[in-house]
């Protein structure tokens, strides 16, 4: 196993204001195209079957301080990349639950932190998704814990995703619902931002 990175050394980006959640009335809400919509509480969640695995999240911008030309974004060096052990809910087993209709595309996670970016007239969540085979297999978690210890505030209290061999975008904290889609998602943070770009044909 990687050797764990201590909680309070743990590497820390998120794009909008840390929300502060009250866990008595926190509740994540499973919608969209599933047969039984969920309304869990954390209590809910804690008393479901766990896993714990440690996972490294590394950060999309780690390094973008060398990039030439320079682009937008936090000027990381090489310290955006930490591993702890995340205890929580697999995702499988909510979706399970949840029940997918035929015809699911995606698995939509929407934070609590919302914000401006720029040409939106209006404060957008913080969103990402990701296609029902990657939700479904990997080990993808619903954590409620890191390193043996409640998941803290800058880490996504109550509850993130853990999105093994993804960059961390994919891990979104302060996750507040799970979303399932029929067609894919086209939501800033996927499509105008946090993707690659390659020559095809010169």
């Amino acid at each position: 196993m990687a050797a764990l990175s201590p909680t309070a050394s743990f590497y820390v980006r998120n794009h909008f204001q840390i929300p502060l959640p009250d866990p008595a009335v926190w509740r994540l809400r499973v919608g969209g195209m599933v047969g039984r919509p969920l309304d869990l509480s954390l209590r809910d969640l804690t008393n479901m079957p766990s896993q714990s695995c440690a996972v490294t999240l590394e950060c999309a911008g780690n390094g973008r301080s060398q990039l030439n030309p320079k682009v937008k974004g936090e000027q990381w060096n090489f310290g955006a990349v930490s591993t702890a052990e995340w205890t929580g809910v697999p995702l499988a087993e909510v979706l399970d639950r949840a029940g997918a209709k035929p015809g699911a595309v995606e698995v939509l996670f929407r934070g609590l932190d919302s914000g401006m970016v720029d040409g939106v007239n209006e404060p957008i969540p913080f969103e990402r998704s990701l296609r029902v085979d990657d939700a479904r297999r990997g080990g993808v978690l619903l954590a409620y814990a890191m390193n043996g210890e409640p998941l803290p505030v800058q880490h996504g209290f109550p509850l993130r995703v853990i999105v093994p061999d993804w960059y961390a975008v994919a891990s979104v904290k302060w996750l507040a619902e799970i979303e399932v889609l029929g067609e894919p998602f086209q939501g800033h943070y996927q499509t105008d931002t946090y993707f690659f770009e390659w020559r095809r044909n010169g």
